[in-house]
C-alpha cells in the first residue's frame, strides 16, 4: 500500500465534488480529487440533464427573493414538511446566482433572450410549489467544470474508488481507495475530507426487463459516501424518505406541453396539481385510486411545439437521453402514440447530517450534493463550493494528520479478502436480491409487517451470503465494495421507515406508511438520526431546525 499526503481530499467528481475541488484550490494548492469513474463520465451531469435547466434562480429581475424561496418549502405541500432546514434553502437562494455566473465564465452556455439577458421561467406563489430557473445547454455543463478544474493544480486520481474513511480521535484524517483497473490500494492522508459521492441509485429494481443499470441518476451512485460516513461514525438522517421521479416521459406535460392521462383516458395533472401541489404525488394519487397506469399524450400538440421539444432534446442536452431513447427503442411516435409515464425510485433521500458550512458531525469531514438529502444541482453547486472553502480553511489551520497504519492495512485486507476466494457468490447476484427486497417488501407504500419481513431477509443475507461474495478482478472487486454500502443504506432505510410510524407525503420526497397514513403531530420537527456505536446501528430522534427563518431575515424586501 502506498500513502499520499494532501491538505484537502475530495471524493467524487460530480457537480458538488468539482465545485469543492475548484474552490479548495483557491486556498491551497494541495488538493486531491478521487473519482470512481473518470472526470468525463463521473456524476449525474455526465449522463446529461435533458430538460437543460437550473433551479431555482433567485435575486434576478422578476424572480423570488431568497426568503420567498425558503418560505415556499415551509408553506407548500411537501413530504418533508416539518423536517426541512429553511436556512439551507435561504443560503442556496443567496448564492446560486454567483455559482451560475461561475459556470457561465467557465464555459457553460445559457439560453438568453435577444437582449442578451438570461431566459428565466417563473411560477411562484406562497403555499404552492415554485418553478423558477434558467435554461441551459445541458451538454456544456460538465465539460465547462472539467475545463476549469484542469486550470488548477488539483491532483486527479481517476478510476480510484474510496473504500473507507480513516479516523483518529473522532476526526476524519483521509481515506483508503482502490484503483478499479489495477487493484492497487492507496491510503490518502488528509487534513480535511469532502464527500461528494452522489445518491443511492441502486437500491431498487428500477426498470424490470430493461438494462440492469438504466435509471435516472448515475448508475455508479451506490451510496458509497453514505456507507463510508456511517462506518466512520458520522450521523445520518432522513434515511426513511424516498427520492422519486417520473421516468420515460418525465414531466413532459409540464415541460413541453401535451396532457397527462390516466388509464380511464381522463386528463388529471392540472386539477390534481392544484390540490396536491406536486406532479409526482399527483401521479401517485392516480395509482392509489386505481386509475393507473398514466400516460403522456402529445397528439394535440402542434407541429411547432413538437419540433421545439425535439430541439430541446437534441440541442440542450447530451446526444442521447433517456427521453429520446425511450421512444426510439419502443418504436413510438409522440405524434401518434401515448407514452407511459412511470414512477421511478431515484434512491433514498437521506445522508450525513451537516451544517451551514457543509461540515458533518465528524471533525474534518464535509459533505455536499445528492449525498446530503438536498437533491438538486443548485445544492450541489452552492454547498459543493462551501464544502471546498470550509474544508480548505480547516486544513490550513490543522496540523498534519495522524494516521493509524494498522487501520489502513485492516481496510486493505478486508477488501482484498474478496479476491482470495476462488468461488462463491457474485456481487451482482446478491445485489439483485437486496434490490428485490427493497422493491417487493419496502417500495413506495409501506406497512410494518412487510418492513419487518424485508429486514429479516436482508440481515439473513448480510450474515450468510455477503461473506461468500468473491471477485475475480478489480472491476468485480469494485462492485463488491459497492455492495457493502448498498447493504448499509438499505438497512438504514428499512429500520428508520419502521421507526417513523406516520406518513409525510405530497412531494417527490416522501415517507408513506399505509398502516399510518396521516402525519402525526408528535413527529413534527422530529428527524431520525442514525449512528454506528460499538459496531451496532443505533437510531434515535433528533429535533429538526426551527421551521422558520431567523428574526434577522424577516424584513427582507
Amino acid at each position: 500500500m502506498r500513502f499520499v499526503d494532501t491538505d484537502v481530499l475530495v471524493i467524487g467528481a460530480g457537480a458538488a465534488g468539482l465545485f469543492a475541488a475548484i474552490r479548495a484550490s483557491e486556498f491551497t494548492e494541495d488538493v486531491a480529487l478521487l473519482e470512481k469513474a473518470t472526470l468525463r463520465s463521473g456524476g449525474n451531469l455526465a449522463i446529461g440533464h435533458y430538460e437543460g435547466g437550473i433551479n431555482p434562480m433567485t435575486k434576478v429581475p422578476g424572480g423570488p427573493t431568497s426568503k420567498q424561496f425558503a418560505e415556499m418549502y415551509l408553506t407548500s405541500s411537501s413530504g418533508l414538511t416539518g423536517v426541512e432546514n429553511p436556512m439551507d434553502k435561504y443560503i442556496i437562494g443567496e448564492e446560486i446566482v454567483d455559482r451560475v455566473k461561475d459556470l457561465e465564465n467557465w464555459g457553460m452556455k445559457i439560453i438568453c433572450k435577444k437582449d442578451g439577458t438570461w431566459a428565466t421561467r417563473w411560477n411562484y406563489k406562497i403555499g404552492e410549489r415554485m418553478e423558477s430557473g434558467i435554461s441551459i445547454y445541458g451538454g456544456t455543463l460538465k465539460p465547462a467544470m472539467v475545463s476549469q478544474l484542469r486550470k488548477t493544480k488539483v491532483k486527479v486520481f481517476e478510476r480510484t474508488m474510496a473504500v473507507d474513511l480513516l479516523t483518529h480521535d473522532g476526526s476524519v484524517v483521509g481515506a483508503v481507495a482502490l484503483n478499479t483497473r489495477t487493484g492497487e490500494v492507496t491510503a490518502f492522508r488528509a487534513k480535511a475530507t469532502v464527500l461528494a459521492t452522489g445518491s443511492t441509485s441502486r437500491s431498487f429494481i428500477v426498470t424490470p426487463g430493461r438494462n440492469w443499470f438504466w435509471m435516472r441518476d448515475m448508475m455508479t451512485n451506490t451510496g458509497d459516501g453514505h456507507g463510508m460516513a456511517y462506518r466512520a461514525g458520522a450521523e445520518l438522517t432522513l434515511m426513511e424518505f424516498l427520492r422519486t421521479d417520473h421516468m420515460f416521459c418525465n414531466v413532459m406535460a409540464n415541460t413541453y406541453g401535451g396532457v397527462c392521462r390516466n388509464a380511464l383516458g381522463e386528463e388529471f395533472l392540472e386539477e390534481s396539481y392544484k390540490k396536491l401541489q406536486s406532479r409526482v404525488w399527483t401521479m401517485q394519487w392516480e395509482f392509489l385510486q386505481g386509475r393507473g397506469p398514466c400516460y403522456w399524450d402529445a397528439r394535440k400538440m402542434t407541429e411547432e411545439e413538437l419540433k421545439r421539444r425535439e430541439w430541446n432534446i437534441k440541442e440542450k442536452s447530451l446526444p442521447d437521453t433517456m427521453c429520446k431513447s425511450a421512444y426510439e427503442e419502443r418504436g413510438l411516435d409522440p405524434r401518434k402514440d401515448f407514452g407511459e409515464i412511470r414512477m421511478m425510485p431515484v434512491g433514498l433521500l437521506g445522508g450525513p447530517d451537516y451544517d451551514e458550512k457543509a461540515a458533518t458531525t465528524l471533525k474534518g469531514l464535509y459533505a455536499a450534493g445528492d449525498l446530503c438529502w438536498m437533491d438538486s444541482m443548485s445544492n450541489a453547486f452552492v454547498f459543493g463550493h462551501r464544502a471546498g472553502e470550509y474544508a480548505a480553511k480547516h486544513a490550513l489551520e490543522s496540523e498534519p494528520p495522524t494516521v493509524d497504519e494498522e487501520q489502513a492495512k485492516g481496510i486493505e485486507d478486508a477488501i482484498q479478502a474478496y479476491t482470495k476466494r476462488k468461488d462463491g457468490i457474485s456481487s451482482l447476484e446478491l445485489e439483485e436480491k437486496v434490490r428485490s427486497i427493497m422493491t417487493y417488501y419496502v417500495g413506495y407504500h409501506k406497512t410494518g409487517g412487510m418492513l419487518k419481513r424485508g429486514l429479516e431477509l436482508l440481515l439473513e443475507m448480510k450474515e450468510k451470503f455477503l461473506p461468500k461474495v468473491y471477485a475475480r478482478n478489480p472491476h468485480e472487486l469494485m462492485r463488491t465494495v459497492e455492495l457493502r454500502s448498498i447493504f448499509d443504506v438499505v438497512e438504514m432505510h428499512i429500520k428508520s421507515s419502521l421507526m417513523r410510524n406516520e406518513s409525510r407525503t405530497g412531494g417527490r420526497h416522501f415517507h408513506h406508511r399505509l398502516d399510518y397514513p396521516d402525519p402525526d403531530p408528535e413527529w413534527y420537527r422530529q428527524r431520525i438520526a442514525i449512528r454506528r456505536e460499538d459496531g451496532e446501528m443505533k437510531l434515535f430522534k433528533k429535533l429538526a431546525p426551527p421551521q422558520e427563518l431567523p428574526e434577522s431575515l424577516k424584513e427582507e424586501k
